[in-house]
């Protein structure tokens, strides 16, 4: 299934995902930094919170879509292992903080946004 998708990036392994992404397209932290829109909103509509019956339900309807994300979810981790979980760690922790640093930027209205044309 991989032979043709070098990188497919998941949610809960997003910065991770952005890292590995940047070294694939040799491109800097700060070309992947990024704000999070609406984190406090996210926050309080998680939905994590599906009970042991809801979640095998679903697990059964969508039977496909959970095979190809444990596949993909499996890649994702052997590629963040084999680029070191040690050097991944740091690269975190870089990337937050470059994230810090423009969130803290846009919050200021130091930068314009300009509205997207989509």
């Amino acid at each position: 299934m991989e032979a043709n998708i070098d990188l497919v990036l998941i949610a809960e392994y997003f910065e991770e995902s952005l890292i590995l992404l940047a070294d694939l397209l040799n491109l800097s932290l700060d070309d992947i930094r990024f704000v999070r829109l609406y984190e406090r909103f996210r926050e309080s509509t998680k939905r994590d919170n599906l009970s042991t019956t809801s979640l095998q339900k679903l697990q059964e309807i969508l039977k496909a879509d959970f095979r190809i994300y444990d596949h993909f979810r499996q890649l994702l981790e052997r590629k963040i292992s084999a680029y070191g979980i040690e050097r991944m760690e740091q690269e975190k922790i870089s990337l937050q903080e470059a994230n810090r640093k423009i969130r803290e930027i846009c919050i200021a209205g130091e930068i314009e946004v300009k509205k997207s044309s989509w």
